[in-house]
Order: structure tokens, then sequence, then C-alpha cells
């Protein structure tokens, strides 16, 4: 008798730009190949897709998505809002709650486990559960009273206290169903077990290594940086940091997505301020091609918040970038300062200006922390980590 083949659902509340259309392609991707039926399931169409499909396309062509808010009863769809204080908690997140499950009645193939990814999606996650007894895992970044205190205390202290209480609600809300945590560093593990004793599986995110180092330094100093730039991540600090190096030639490319206007706005005046126009170059959404070529060209890849991961660090540091990133990030718990990374010990900027004044005055730790940083990035690809390590924690759970 054939073996049935096991069904896996990934489930995100939206594609934003940035991170999560290569996250969400390369688990899909490496899931098929690991032997498992896959389910792309997006709690909202926000409308990125046709946006950016030039760069969306190289993870997810071809890849059908099943939208959960297209079950929900069609004058519901129209009612939408953001909960107050929050960039990104809306009534559809809520909504699913009690509609989530219609998407998955008229599957043949019953899904056997959902990945579930962030907080925000768990509502959904404890529906389907609720209603066609589908388990899921919870993957999660950061407690969101960790993003709470990084976002919102300085900018709302008056009520800070009750935003912190929601958060702290919505964690123990989307921990109390899951059958297990995936995490992408210990970094939280202290907190979680605060919250819960079910297991934490580890999962780091991946890389596409180069097979041969090959740099190019003939377009000078050059500092890179791409991400998603948000409330959360706003990269205006670079420019203090590059304006305060000895190195007046360092260039500083930055690339990604800007979420809000406002978020550009502030970075190009203070460009202006600072009078850098001349050393700093906007590369807008990169693919994956261009991402390895500026990290060939490129002497240093920054990440000046601390997250979950640092994701790009590794990235870079597959195609011969390293990177200079805060103690705790994901990343420092295989890569070493000095030798394949250069971490600092808080975000103040003369803390990041220190280090890399030392690394652009010195060839000799340039040239080691370069080759180390790539040789350990050939043991973090997404092949092994989403291809290897994925595949071995779904079994357990199903």
């Amino acid at each position: 008798m054939k073996k049935k083949t096991k069904h896996i659902g990934i489930l995100l509340d939206e594609l934003a730009p940035g991170s999560a259309p290569k996250i969400s392609g390369l688990m899909y991707k490496y899931l098929k190949l690991s032997g498992y039926k896959v389910t792309l399931m997006i709690i909202n169409d926000n409308k990125s897709y046709k946006k950016n499909r030039k760069v969306y396309d190289q993870f997810l062509k071809d890849v059908k998505i099943k939208y959960l808010m297209d079950y929900v009863p069609n004058f519901l769809q129209k009612i939408n809002f953001k909960f107050p204080f929050m960039s990104f908690f809306s009534f559809h997140h809520i909504l699913v709650y009690f509609f989530a499950y219609k998407a998955l009645l008229k599957e043949v193939n019953k899904i056997d486990l959902i990945i579930s990814h962030c907080q925000y999606t768990a509502l959904a996650s404890m529906n389907i559960l609720r209603k066609l007894q589908i388990k899921f895992l919870l993957l999660i970044w950061d407690p969101s009273t960790f993003i709470a205190k990084k976002i919102y205390k300085v900018k709302y202290p008056l009520i800070f206290p009750f935003i912190y209480l929601g958060a702290m609600i919505l964690d123990r809300l989307a921990i109390s169903k899951c059958e297990a945590l995936i995490t992408s560093s210990k970094y939280h593990h202290k907190k979680y077990r605060k919250l819960t004793n079910k297991n934490l599986e580890i999962l780091h995110l991946g890389c596409f290594p180069s097979k041969k180092l090959n740099k190019n330094y003939s377009k000078g100093k050059i500092i890179l940086t791409f991400d998603r730039w948000d409330i959360g991540n706003d990269p205006s600090q670079i420019l203090d940091i590059l304006s305060k190096l000895k190195d007046e030639k360092v260039k500083l490319y930055i690339g990604g997505y800007w979420y809000e206007k406002k978020i550009k706005d502030k970075f190009y005046d203070k460009i202006f301020k600072l009078k850098l126009s001349n050393r700093v170059l906007d590369l807008g959404p990169l693919n994956e091609k261009q991402i390895k070529y500026y990290s060939k060209i490129s002497s240093i890849n920054i990440h000046h918040i601390h997250d979950a991961f640092a994701t790009t660090i590794l990235e870079t540091s597959g195609y011969g970038c390293p990177g200079i990133v805060p103690y705790g990030c994901g990343v420092d718990e295989f890569f070493e300062d000095k030798q394949s990374v250069l971490l600092v010990k808080n975000t103040e900027t003369k803390t990041f200006v220190k280090k890399l004044n030392e690394f652009f005055s010195k060839e000799k730790l340039r040239n080691k922390i370069t080759l180390n940083a790539w040789r350990i990035s050939k043991q973090k690809s997404w092949k092994t980590n989403y291809g290897e390590v994925l595949s071995k924690i779904c079994e357990k759970y199903i």
C-alpha cells in the first residue's frame, strides 16, 4: 500500500516587502524537495506581490497562494483597520479566528501540520485547530513584549504600560495552543521558558554561499546595508556612523524597501544635513543577483539594530561580505567577534564607529574576517537549514 504523502501548511499574515517572500518561498521549496505536499496560506492580500513581482518571483513564481480573507463573508472583507498604536495588528487578524478553517474544507489531501509564522497568525491557526484538529508549530522571531519595548516605549511613554500589557496577552495567547515554538536563535529562550514548557526548536535562516571567494574592491571602501526600513528599523543612525568615520572616502550603499515614506524622507533630510550626498547610494529593492554583486564589491554589511537573527549578515557573508551587528542577534551563535564578524556590545553610534575604524585601518584583520565569514557561511546554507533541519523538526510533530 502506497504511503500517504504528508501535507504541510505554511501560514503568514501578509507578504510584506522584505524577507517574507524569500523565507516563505524557500520553506515551500525545500519542504517539497523533502517529499512533503505543501500549501502556502496568507491571511491578507496586501497587493505587494503585483508591485514587486520581479523580486517576489525569485522565490514564489508558480507557487499557488491561498488567501484566507477570501473565505470571510464579503461584507466583512471590506471592513479593516489597524488597532491603535499597532503597526501591523488589524481587524482582519481577528476575523480569521472565526473563518480561517473554511479555506481548508475542500482540501482533498488534509493538511497534517501548519507552520504558523509570527504571533499575528496564531488566531487563524487556533481556529483551524479547533474546527479541523490540525496542529500547528509557531515560528516566532521576537516576543511581542520585546518589540513593544523597542518601538513604543519612547514613542508613547504615557500609554506604554497598556501597550505592553496587550503585547503580553498576545504572546501568551499565541503560544497557548501550538505544539512547539520554532525560533531562529537562543536569544529569547529564557523569556519563552517563563511562558511555556513546550519544546523550543531552533531553525537558523540561511544563505546561498559562493563556491569561491571572489572580492572586488575597485569601487573603494563600501558599507552595505539592506532591509525593510520601517518604524522599528530606521536607518538614519547609519548616516551618523558614516559621518563620524575617520576615513571620509568610505561610502554607504543602502538597499531594500521603504515601508513608510516618512522614514525615507527623514533619511534623505539627514543626508543633506550631514553633507553626505556624494557618499550614499540608494539601491532600491535588491534581488538575489544584486545582493551577490553588491556583496562582492562591499567591504562590510552593517545591521545596526538588535533583532532575532540579522539574516542579511549571513546572506552577504556567504558572498564574501562580512558583517557588523549587535551581540544577541542569532548570527552570533556561529560567527565570532574579530574572527568572522564584528560584534558590538551596544547600538550606540560611537561603538559602531570604533569597530569600523579598526576594520578599515587594518587590512590583515579585514581579510581574515572576510575569509572566515565566508567559510562558516558554507555550513549555514538555505539547503542545509531549510532542506534538512526544518524537515526533521516537522517529522517530530506529524
